[in-house]
């Protein structure tokens, strides 16, 4: 068969011409395809090499073979690169430089064979070892169902392998086919198996492209389907969650206001919110949070500080209603999404009683602290009235007292009168006397001093002072309960001295001359606290105190009926349990059979929680015993 060797080269350039527009159009129309770019090198370095076949005659035939056939190989490797790019596989720089290594080593074969026919055989085994691998790394790449393109040009390049192989054994066999113008049979039915395999490779791109964007295109769909789904799942799921949430807020046990930067506009609003606002809910929504503000500018800067901080505790609001009654309200604030939205929730708790309350309680406060200044200023005067009073008493009762004393011994027929006017006048002087005792130890017990006290000292102490004063009275005084190295306990000496003192010398005065008066001092340990204590019990034989009247033996003023004929004020054990109290202990009447006396028993703490030391008193005289 008779084959125009040139027709055939002009219709392969125009075929590779087409392939290469081709080509550059996909490599324009989608650039984030990896190997459209490699491709379009290939193509433009084959039309390259055809050129130069064309042009051999004005081309030396040494130039035209070397840089001929380096083209070709140049153009398969390109091509073999983009296949391997567009298969999602790494370049490979390796098996084009061992084909163009080949390539070069065609003076090897001299030998062998003539220049002309060495340097075809291997470009040939160069370009088949190309193609061949060019088909392989489609075999490898990245399969998808369908993908015909792909698979199409993998065919395409092995039969192309396949023939640059047969055209080695061609030549080897005849090496007349290495000559483009020798035998047309062999070398004709390569070049037109090359016009084929140039439009297929225009063809085989193009089929993949188009199976890659419906691949895409499909992954796409799947991707936005799913997305869509996803999409509805999150907005069902934000749906079923803001009724939830607005469910929570119409439960909560407390206003609640949903509020939109910057003016604060309500958005919702639950129903204890608008019961506290005293409107409707559907008159409050989209009204700013400033006109519900008694200092409506004082409405931005609050919204502003949530905003910045996304969180506020307990900030107090002085607050209006809808109908302008006044609001105190406890505030807090934190920002969420609402409907979408970058919103505010303030949680309101009111406290406008709890103000009025402490308002009053305030006010209560400062009246009790006035009335209080004004009782001590009040006692301050009777202190003082009751000091000028006894001051001008007492001399003219000393001088009445002398005067009965001067006429008793001139006029004995009136001693009787006389002794009359100077038992008033003591009994007066007794009275000014408790007053004053009144007085000073109440001032006293306020402001008590905390000492440590060796009490064994002070009991004996106070023992033989009664002794002394009473030497016809009988005083037995027990301290065997005692430790041997004695006890001490914190306090205010002179105020306990009166209470012994007062408990001893009532004993003493209410009970019989030869009847004994008994003080025992002892520690107990077995107490209800668990703290040690001081136990004192004074106990005499006297005629004792009736059943009725012993709730109210340490009232002020009280006396018993049976003792209207002894002298006394009733303040004795007043302030006795006064004095006993200051000092975080106890004084009570113990149970005894009637007839059979009286015992008192005072337990005091040895460490006592009372107020820190007060200011030393005043000197002023102590009195032993304050009447009872």
């Amino acid at each position: 068969m008779t084959v125009d060797i040139k027709t055939l080269l002009l219709v392969q350039v125009m075929t590779v011409m087409l392939a290469l527009a081709v080509m550059v159009i996909l490599y324009v129309r989608y650039p984030s395809f990896k190997g459209p770019g490699w491709w379009v090198s290939g193509a433009g370095t084959a039309l390259v090499s055809f050129s130069l076949v064309l042009s051999r005659s004005a081309i030396p035939a040494e130039w035209f073979a070397h840089i001929g056939g380096l083209a070709v190989i140049l153009s398969y490797s390109l091509f073999y690169n983009g296949m391997r790019q567009f298969s999602g596989r790494p370049v490979d720089a390796l098996l084009p430089g061992a084909a163009l290594l080949l390539s070069l080593l065609s003076p090897l074969l001299v030998p062998l064979f003539e220049g002309a026919q060495a340097r075809t055989v291997m470009l040939s085994l160069a370009l088949g070892t190309l193609s061949v691998s060019t088909g392989v790394t489609l075999l490898q790449g990245r399969h998808q169902p369908g993908e015909f393109g792909r698979r199409f040009t993998c065919l395409i390049w092995m039969l192309n392998g396949v023939m640059m192989f047969g055209r080695t054994v061609l030549i080897i066999a005849d090496p007349t086919a290495a000559d483009i113008n020798g035998p047309q049979g062999g070398t004709g039915a390569i070049l037109l198996w090359s016009v084929l395999f140039c439009f297929a490779m225009a063809a085989g791109p193009v089929l993949m492209t188009t199976e890659q964007l419906a691949s895409n295109l499909a992954r796409r769909t799947r991707d936005q389907e799913r997305e869509i789904e996803e999409r509805q799942m999150v907005q069902q799921r934000l749906a079923d969650s803001e009724a939830q949430f607005r469910r929570l807020i119409e439960a909560a046990p407390f206003p609640v206001l949903i509020l939109h930067p910057p003016r604060g506009t309500i958005l919702y609003i639950n129903r204890l919110a608008a019961s506290l606002l005293r409107a409707g809910p559907a008159d409050l929504l989209d009204r700013p949070l400033a006109e519900f503000y008694r200092q409506p500018d004082a409405a931005g800067p609050f919204l502003s500080a949530v905003t910045e901080r996304g969180l506020i505790l307990d900030q107090e609001i002085l607050a209006r209603d809808a109908r302008e009654e006044p609001l105190v309200l406890l505030v807090s604030a934190v920002r969420l999404p609402f409907h979408g939205q970058d919103c505010i929730m303030a949680c309101a708790n009111d406290i406008t009683a709890r103000k009025q309350l402490e308002s009053a309680l305030q006010q209560a406060r400062d009246d009790a602290e006035s009335a209080l200044e004004i009782q001590n200023r009040a006692m301050s005067g009777q202190r003082n009235f009751l000091a000028m009073v006894s001051h001008e008493f007492r001399t003219p009762l000393s001088i009445i007292n002398t005067t009965a004393e001067s006429l008793a011994s001139l006029h004995p027929e009136e001693e009787t009168r006389l002794t009359r006017i100077r038992r008033a006048v003591l009994r007066m002087q007794g009275l000014i006397e408790t007053c004053l005792t009144h007085e000073w130890l109440e001032s006293a017990t306020e402001a008590r001093r905390r000492d440590p006290i060796a009490m064994v000292p002070l009991v004996q102490r106070l023992a033989e002072e009664i002794r002394a004063l009473h030497p016809g009275r009988r005083l037995d005084l027990d301290l065997s309960a005692l430790p041997q190295d004695g006890i001490t306990l914190t306090g205010d000496a002179p105020l306990l001295g009166v209470v012994f003192t007062n408990l001893i010398e009532n004993a003493i005065k209410y009970s019989a001359e030869d009847t004994p008066v008994r003080l025992e001092v002892r520690l107990d340990t077995h107490t209800q606290d668990g703290a040690p204590h001081l136990t004192l019990r004074v106990s005499d034989r006297g005629m004792g105190i009736t059943p009725e009247e012993q709730p109210r033996i340490f009232e002020k003023f009280f006396r018993s009926s049976r003792n209207e004929r002894i002298p006394g004020a009733g303040l004795g054990l007043y302030l006795a349990r006064q004095i006993i109290i200051a000092h975080d202990g106890d004084i009570r009447l113990e149970d005894t059979p009637a007839g059979e006396g009286t015992t008192f028993r005072i337990s005091l703490p040895l460490t006592s929680s009372a107020p820190a030391p007060a200011p030393e008193l005043a000197p002023e005289p102590t009195p032993e015993a304050a009447p009872a």
